[in-house]
């Protein structure tokens, strides 16, 4: 929740498609590495901009 719906300073939402991407690219790693490059991606995207939502993630893996 609130993934998504982070925005940067021009008020572009980080969106379906950059939490698609990034998970993609995490896929094989733990999930405790997935939400650390999750964070990261969205706190790279926002910047210093104000979001108005909290954050929360969980991970879930099959093996």
């Amino acid at each position: 929740d609130g993934i998504t719906e982070a925005m940067n300073a021009e008020r572009e939402l980080f969106g379906d498609d950059r939490l698609a991407a990034v998970l993609r690219a995490t896929h094989h790693q733990t999930p405790a590495e997935i939400v650390a490059a999750v964070l990261a991606a969205v706190n790279a995207f926002a910047g210093d901009a104000p979001q108005a939502d909290d954050m929360t993630m969980v991970v879930i893996k099959r093996m």
